[in-house]
């Protein structure tokens, strides 16, 4: 059976063919990209902030396009209106670990950690039918929240990014696990690799802005921050740029980022704490 991929707008039509449901994914892919070429847009723009569509081991387009929606809004820093998708993920695939893992880490993000677990337990217990670099990941946030094994944790996430060295998930993971252990310069570069790999990605602008806060490098921290506001991603960085101006001695950027705060609110909320 041949599937074929034909999206069309008023200003251009691209098309892709996939051989079966299993490559439709990379179609669609492949429509996205060369859609924004035609409108315009340079090739290398193109290939340098194209955010691809997230592979995931599902039989279920359904779910894989839920999937994807919620890593959309995610990236975007808002997880609150993440968490729906994963959720519709799964109840189009009951069986689809790594939109358990997602929500697992929307959880996390909202302060609801039993949830959390839940979701990472259940991601867990599925993991037989993922693919390896899926195996890696579901195992690394489990052993690390789940039975707080850090060092399974960090061995998963080392390997990982050691197998798979494009995947800015295990960099961030070995970013995390640096960071709590107070290596902020360890972190800081797991942080960077995860942002250069993803610069589509506002949480990874937030985590390279609070390293280098962490090191007291304010003139660092707000040359990223100003980086991703230039760029639209500063969506998630009102914790860090709240903190920002208490180290600046500034009232009204405090209050500022107060005002401002959307999305992951609480997050901001529990910085004031």
């Amino acid at each position: 059976m041949l599937l074929t991929v034909q999206p069309e707008t008023c200003w251009a039509s691209t098309g892709a063919q996939a051989k079966d449901k299993s490559n439709v994914r990379d179609a669609l892919g492949k429509v996205a990209s060369e859609m924004r070429t035609k409108l315009g847009e340079s090739l290398g723009t193109v290939q340098k902030y194209n955010t691809p569509l997230q592979q995931a081991t599902t039989p279920s387009l359904e779910a894989l396009q839920a999937y994807n929606l919620g890593f959309k809004t995610w990236r975007a820093g808002n997880n609150a209106a993440a968490l729906p998708f994963f959720q519709r993920a799964t109840q189009l695939d009951s069986k689809f670990a790594m939109a358990y893992w997602a929500m697992s880490i929307a959880y996390t993000n909202l302060g609801e950690t039993a949830l959390s677990v839940e979701s990472c337990r259940k991601a867990f217990e599925l993991r037989a039918g993922v693919s390896e670099q899926e195996r890696l990941l579901i195992e690394s946030d489990y052993y690390n929240s789940v039975t707080g094994d850090f060092i399974k944790a960090r061995r998963s996430a080392a390997l990982g990014e050691q197998t798979y060295p494009r995947d800015h998930t295990f960099h961030l993971d070995l970013g995390v696990f640096s960071t709590a252990l107070g290596q902020y310069e360890a972190g800081l570069k797991e942080f960077s690799e995860s942002l250069r790999l993803a610069p589509y990605d506002s949480f990874f602008y937030r985590e390279v802005v609070f390293n280098n806060l962490l090191l007291n490098r304010i003139d660092q921290a707000a040359a990223a921050a100003k980086e991703a506001h230039t760029r639209g991603m500063d969506s998630s960085l009102a914790p860090v740029l709240y903190g920002m101006s208490f180290y600046q001695d500034d009232p009204a950027g405090m209050a500022q980022q107060v005002a401002s705060a959307t999305g992951d609110a609480d997050l901001l909320l529990r910085a004031l704490n």
